[in-house]
């Protein structure tokens, strides 16, 4: 079960496939390459695939190359990322939240999160995408000092920098992450150009976080995401006249317990107590989280919600799963300047008690998210059912030697396959480059819809018109 979410749920996969088979093209950058006509083994026409980027991709294909490809690789890489995510949080609770208790709240709320379970087993690239985010700020949480250890200062320098890069390539908008963290480095070393002891640090990781920055612009070319999602939907990917449709469900999916337990609704009640925290750097960890809600604030879903389709909450849950982890931090950070003045109040029995009913919430809260998780899973196998595994069915059952198998679900469907099985990409019967594999493809098979009802939808009509009458020519 891989979360389905049109094709970001699958396509890491889909491409990590090709790349075993094909290698990489550097025509298309930084960006996934998929098949789009042609089977796995031997692919027609191949194109980039939307805006995302190789990182994950890349992770699957690389590990893929050792013990073979298997269509659940990317989901236990999720689950490994998801591992590495509650370590680097524990590390830090452990090293920057002064109060114990506080520690335990902070991770038992991470932890009774539902969702964080359901998307750490999908495909999406999100938990390789939260666990690099987390293990950033566990890295500028905990610098090493330059002047007492030279090499380590510099091995852990060029680890910061590699880190924000592969973070870039995991998800796109790892470059906001990058852009926070520079400025923030710049004005550190601005404040310590006359303290001799920490300006040299200080400049340094300003550099190194510099660096990422202007790799992953101009080398990643990763900008180019914007331009290419905003020739997609016909409109600016990014306008502030979305927050009017978008507030409502992004906060419908961050105070709903069922995905996330209490977690938001903490850590919006910590933002109130914000003056209370001592800590310039988690400070900056609140203004990472709450930049990356204004950027899914103002982001254009898709081409349907362009053209005016809402937007439901459990849509922008995948968005707060990798700022989930590092708000944990920071609400924990926050109960624990008020933890002492508390208790001073507080008589030893009350306080007990109190310590007592917040770890049995705990432990209930733990067991409900179990259980709320599985029943997300059995909802997404169930609609994954619907969507198009019963498309594997239809390929099964039909002779792979003599048919042509064009979707919508491409991306999904090239990551489960026999090898041989020739598919074609609905969306893609739009390129030009087509007509003369399709020309061929029809003297030698017969061609399969497996969306036969899909051009019956005036809205799909409308949009891939030229699609649409290509695939009836080739029924006939």
């Amino acid at each position: 079960m891989d979360g389905l979410e049109y094709e970001d749920s699958y396509i890491h996969k889909s491409a990590a496939r090709y790349q075993l088979a094909h290698g990489e093209d550097p025509s298309e950058g930084f960006f996934v390459r998929t098949c789009v006509a042609g089977s796995i083994s031997r692919c027609r026409v191949a194109s980039s695939f939307g805006t995302h980027v190789v990182g994950f991709s890349a992770l699957i294909s690389g590990i893929a190359r050792f013990i073979g490809y298997s269509a659940r690789l990317g989901n236990v890489l999720s689950g490994v990322c998801w591992l590495v995510t509650v370590h680097c949080l524990w590390s830090l609770l452990k090293a920057h939240v002064a109060h114990p208790f506080a520690r335990i709240v902070g991770l038992g709320v991470f932890l009774c999160a539902p969702a964080m379970y359901v998307i750490s087993g999908s495909g999406f690239a999100e938990p390789l995408f939260g666990a690099l985010m987390i293990f950033c700020v566990w890295q500028f949480m905990n610098p090493a000092n330059i002047e007492k250890e030279r090499w380590m200062a510099g091995a852990r320098l060029a680890m910061w920098s590699v880190s924000l890069m592969l973070l870039a390539l995991s998800k796109k908008e790892g470059l906001l992450f990058i852009g926070l963290v520079t400025v923030w480095g710049v004005i550190q070393a601005w404040r310590k150009r006359a303290d001799g002891e920490g300006r040299a640090q200080s400049y340094l990781w300003a550099g190194g976080s510099i660096a990422a920055l202007l790799i992953s612009v101009g080398m990643f070319d990763l900008l180019e995401a914007a331009s290419r999602h905003s020739r997609d939907i016909g409109q600016a990917a990014f306008n502030l006249r979305f927050i009017s449709r978008t507030v409502v469900p992004l906060l419908g999916a961050g105070v709903t317990p069922a995905f996330f337990g209490v977690a938001w609704i903490a850590f919006g009640l910590s933002l109130i107590l914000v003056n209370r925290c001592r800590d310039a750097r988690i400070t900056l960890v609140g203004v990472i989280v709450l930049g990356y809600l204004f950027l899914y604030l103002i982001h254009a879903r898709h081409y349907w919600f362009t053209a005016g389709q809402d937007v439901q909450a459990v849509e922008m849950v995948r968005y707060l799963y990798a700022l989930t982890a590092p708000a944990c931090l920071f609400t924990a950070s926050i109960i624990s300047t008020l933890f002492p003045r508390l208790l001073s109040q507080s008589r030893p029995n009350v306080a007990a008690l109190g310590r007592c009913g917040v770890v049995f919430a705990l432990t209930i809260g733990l067991l409900g998210a179990q259980m709320r998780a599985l029943a997300m899973q059995a909802d997404v196998a169930r609609d994954e059912m619907i969507s198009w595994r019963n498309s594997l069915k239809v390929i099964a059952s039909s002779g792979i030697e003599s048919n042509v198998f064009i979707s919508s679900r491409t991306a999904a469907l090239y990551a489960y396959v026999d090898d041989r099985v020739e598919l074609v990409d609905f969306v893609a019967l739009e390129d030009p480059r087509l007509r003369t594999t399709l020309t061929q493809l029809k003297s030698e098979r017969q061609f399969v819809f497996l969306d036969s009802g899909m051009c019956f939808d005036v809205a799909v009509r409308s949009r891939w018109a030229q699609a649409c009458e290509t695939s009836r020519s080739l029924a006939e």
